[in-house]
């Protein structure tokens, strides 16, 4: 097996190593061709190419390139990425050496000087390559919306550094001590292993050794500014570089702000040439500087933080250029009455080599994309993924025929409606973008047009479809007839078990099942029989020695806690709901160890541009209190039959920070979910592929032919459930703001029938539950 830089007689190949490997646009099902992937390429910036080649075929590649498709880069950083091996080749050598070759030119015949990458935490078999590499997080980092944590290596500008110190040396004679594998990790290595903050800023420490040299290097992990070096051996005789001081990050400073009504929204310019439109502080509208094709790859979430731009603004437009005067733009805002009712964004680039790409986000959470096709918004649920399809690393190669005639895209939630027009220009109809616009030449000016409107203007008329509209009297169970779930006393409180150890686990299940009513109400405490206390020596034990666990039951409810953790099961009628394997883990999305069905958080505020809503492990969860209402913890009471409310607070209010209920449900794969967006309730098939979204709340099919319904409460602040659905698996994640006065309550239901859980999802929000202590024997303050 040769491997080599890539040729574009290599681009057919390729394409269809990527298509039989389901990778990335190919796992939604799109065929990639050789020409789709060379116009990716230039897009991308990807440069250079590595591909593991025999008898002419294609069988393994990786590549580095300006921008993940999320991402990018600044000018010497590359992102790793396209990293795919052939089935066949999975268990052979070609992923070690692919790897390590393309490093090894990279950093001996580049002057690239940083390396980022996105893995997933649950790539355990590749971290290890990584972390050799030199790659590393910054400490706690989570996965980010997409299930990915960021990883940099600043071992190439070291590498860089030190042949620059001797520079009176060939290269040939440094090569065989300067190469990726001088690292000297530990077999246990973690993401952030040798990483402190120092400063308030992230330190790595880089050990090397390599042909008759050792020492110890300390950067700066943001910007691979050497900072800290310690020399144990030198037989070589080497000039080392000097450490210097760590640069700070370039901040983007606010410009201009241009109020516009319509309920708090407003427009505003960076000195990186950022707009935005945003309600308060949550961002409606998100548009990075524009670029030209094949000179800047496109940013998304984050870009390029050290661009600047010149700006100047008059009473109704604002304009810009870049440094260079190579694209200028104007913003001009459309006044009726006292509110604005559009927003106008020209671009034009000069000279006119190569076409500009213009690439307006929206970032609405819980709403609806139509696009107008004729006369009619033809559309959704705005689920990335499912509406929009999402080509992350592969736009270039988006082509769907169906969208081309589209005159008009819009995205409206419950408050506000925009419609975006635009002339110039091809659009692009993928992931959360207005859509991204790509110059119809060199030279032509790209224009799109924001009519702020209300959200009835721009609904759905027809859907596509993954998704049907339900009317009100929708029914889909005729044998059951819908109903409200009733609601028990605070007083049918959860009666206390003992603490169990695993051995114990199956006798004290049965137990605690043999002590459940078989009546349909509610048990009241006077009713029930006084629970056995446990003896003083048995009443608590340790599990792993961070987690108590604790069997609680009532007429209908089973639920088994690990106080440090989560709520390992809740049972109803003795069929599970939530569960997991408590206190084995498995791995699920981007979590390397689920082992509860519910836990709580906190968690970096969703509005965050980069990192999205974050995926959290249950060792980060809040513990376990007896009472609602107790910061820093979370409670839980059956407040209905059928009905398990959920209580949890943040130990002080945060502005930085959502509070996050995680829900992983016993959920029926592949069954049609409901979901319902302000006052309109849909049904969505699901798809196999990774998808992600927010809606208002959620119904989901069990695998023991129940519906779980969850809902919010009506004093919660900004509530969404934001659906994760990666490898085939369905994670909730229950938010609210971190700086509410409350603690958040939710509600979760478990319908016999989709009828009658359409039905509950269909009910206004219900007021504050009325949580009850819950009388636990021996349980601490």
């Amino acid at each position: 097996m040769e491997v080599r830089r890539f040729r574009p007689a290599d681009a057919d190949s390729l394409a269809a190593l990527f298509n039989r490997s389901h990778y990335w646009a190919s796992a939604q099902g799109a065929s990639l061709s050789g020409a789709q992937l060379l116009e990716v390429f230039a897009e991308r910036m990807m440069d250079p190419i590595y591909v593991g080649v025999s008898d002419g075929q294609v069988y393994g590649s990786m590549a580095f390139s300006r921008s993940t498709g999320r991402r990018v880069g600044r000018p010497l950083e590359r992102f790793a990425g396209l990293y795919v091996i052939d089935y066949k080749y999975r268990n052979s050598m070609l992923g070690g050496q692919l790897f390590r070759d393309a490093f090894q030119d990279l950093v001996t015949n580049t002057d690239i000087r940083t390396i980022r990458l996105e893995v997933r935490p649950t790539n355990a078999q590749a971290l290890p390559a990584y972390l050799r590499a030199g790659f590393r997080s910054e400490p706690g980092a989570r996965a980010d919306e997409d299930a990915y944590i960021e990883m940099v290596s600043h071992l190439p500008g070291l590498i860089a550094d030190m042949r620059a110190a001797n520079n009176q040396l060939p290269v040939e004679a440094l090569a065989p001590k300067m190469n990726i594998r001088m690292m000297l990790t530990r077999r246990a290595a973690a993401f952030d292993s040798g990483v402190t903050m120092v400063g308030g800023r992230p330190r790595v420490r880089y050990p090397l050794e390599s042909g008759g040299i050792k020492f110890t290097a300390d950067l700066d992990l943001r910007t691979g500014r050497l900072v800290d070096l310690v020399v144990e051996k030198n037989a070589a005789g080497l000039v080392f570089p000097t450490p210097g001081r760590p640069e700070d990050d370039p901040v983007a400073q606010l410009l201009a702000r241009q109020e516009l009504g319509h309920g708090g929204l407003s427009a505003t310019f960076s000195s990186d040439g950022t707009l935005r439109l945003q309600r308060g502080d949550q961002p409606v509208l998100l548009e990075r500087w524009p670029v030209l094709r094949g000179v800047d790859p496109p940013a998304v979430r984050r870009g390029d933080e050290s661009k600047s731009v010149r700006f100047e603004r008059t009473a109704a437009t604002w304009r810009a250029a870049d440094a260079a005067g190579r694209i200028r733009r104007s913003i001009s805002f459309v006044a009726a009455g006292e509110e604005t009712s559009s927003v106008i964004v020209e671009t034009t680039a000069s000279p006119a080599s190569s076409p500009l790409i213009v690439t307006p986000l929206c970032t609405m959470r819980v709403c609806e994309h139509a696009l107008r096709l004729g006369r009619e918004w033809v559309g959704g649920p705005a689920l990335l993924g499912i509406w929009p399809k999402k080509y992350t690393n592969f736009e270039a190669a988006f082509d769907d025929p169906a969208l081309a005639a589209a005159s008009a895209s819009a995205w409206c939630d419950a408050e506000l409606g925009l419609i975006a027009t635009w002339s110039g220009a091809t659009a692009r109809f993928e992931s959360r973008t207005l859509p991204q616009l790509i110059g119809q030449g060199p030279g032509a000016t790209v224009t799109y047009r924001i009519d702020l409107v209300d959200p009835a203007q721009c609904r759905p008329e027809t859907a596509l479809p993954a998704f049907a509209l339900l009317p009100d009297s929708d029914q889909t169970d005729p044998d059951q007839s819908p109903r409200s779930p009733s609601k028990c006393p605070p007083s049918a409180a959860l009666r206390s078990g003992t603490f169990r150890g695993p051995r114990e686990t199956e006798n004290s299940a049965h137990s605690a099942k043999s002590q459940t009513s078989s009546g349909s109400e509610p048990l009241s405490r006077a009713a029930a029989p006084a629970p056995e206390r446990p003896s003083a020596d048995r009443a608590w034990r340790r599990q792993d020695r961070d987690a108590c666990r604790l069997a609680l039951t009532s007429d209908r409810h089973e639920l088994e806690i690990a106080t440090e953790v989560g709520l390992i099961e809740w049972r109803l009628d003795h069929s599970p709901v939530l569960s997991g394997p408590f206190p084995a883990h498995a791995a699920q999305g981007a979590l390397t160890a689920r082992r509860v069905g519910l836990w709580c958080a906190g968690i970096a505020r969703r509005s965050g541009e980069d990192q999205g809503v974050e995926w959290v492990e249950d060792r980060a969860g809040l513990p376990f209190s007896p009472a609602a209402g107790v910061a820093g913890s979370w409670s839980v009471s059956p407040t209905g039959e059928r009905r398990l409310s959920v209580s949890a607070g943040l130990a002080e209010p945060s502005s930085d920070q959502d509070l996050a209920i995680m829900v992983a449900p016993n959920a029926s794969p592949n069954t049609p979910l409901i979901i319902r967006l302000g006052e309109r309730v849909w049904r969505l098939e699901q798809r196999p592929y990774d998808w992600r979204g927010a809606v208002d709340a959620i119904a989901v099919p069990l695998s023991n032919g129940q519906t779980l319904v969850v809902s919010p409460t009506r004093q919660l602040v900004r509530p969404e459930v934001f659906l994760k659905h990666v490898s085939n698996s369905l994670l909730l994640t229950l938010l609210s703001a971190g700086d509410a006065p409350a603690p958040a309550i939710w509600r979760l239901d478990v319908e016999p029938s989709t009828s009658a859980a359409i039905e509950t999802i269909r009910l206004p929000l219900g007021a504050e539950e009325e949580f009850g202590a819950l009388d636990l024997p021996n349980y601490p303050n």
